[in-house]
């Protein structure tokens, strides 16, 4: 990979993020590459619902991602990845819902059915996004 790339996007310390009222013994995972848009969404769904989790960078240009220990955690070797104790997630409208129906907070998504329709047309929006992906698993 291109030295200019990896330096663009460094990978940091693992951090561990905290909040309080949250089982001390539930560990939350989020596998995640910075600049990816699916991983910003994520984030945002954690901090809002103010989910205690601990980071694992995935640098993609580094192809961290088809590394044979992350395939085993998400086969399709894509962020972001959830594991919430035996739980594993994929795909970040599935992760956002799961942090959504699993967590204590705000409720992120609407009951009604003209905000749900809102809310349903703004993740729409992001996922057909025209970006570059990046990289598929082999599975």
């Amino acid at each position: 990979m291109s030295k200019l790339l990896l330096e663009k996007f460094p990978v940091p310390e693992l951090r561990h993020w905290s909040a309080e009222g949250l089982d001390p013994g539930r560990e939350v995972v989020l596998y995640h590459f910075g600049p990816s848009a699916c991983s910003q969404k994520v984030r945002l769904a954690l901090h809002e619902k103010s989910v205690a989790w601990t980071e694992r960078l995935i640098n993609l240009v580094a192809e961290e991602n088809l590394a044979p220990d992350y395939m085993r955690i998400n086969p399709r070797g894509v962020v972001p990845t959830l594991v919430d104790g035996p739980n594993t997630v994929f795909d970040s409208r599935t992760i956002m819902l799961y942090i959504d129906r699993n967590f204590p907070g705000p409720t992120l998504v609407p009951d009604g059915l003209e905000d749900r329709q809102v809310f349903d047309e703004w993740m729409a929006r992001q996922d057909e996004f025209p970006i570059r992906t990046l990289t598929y698993g082999n599975a």
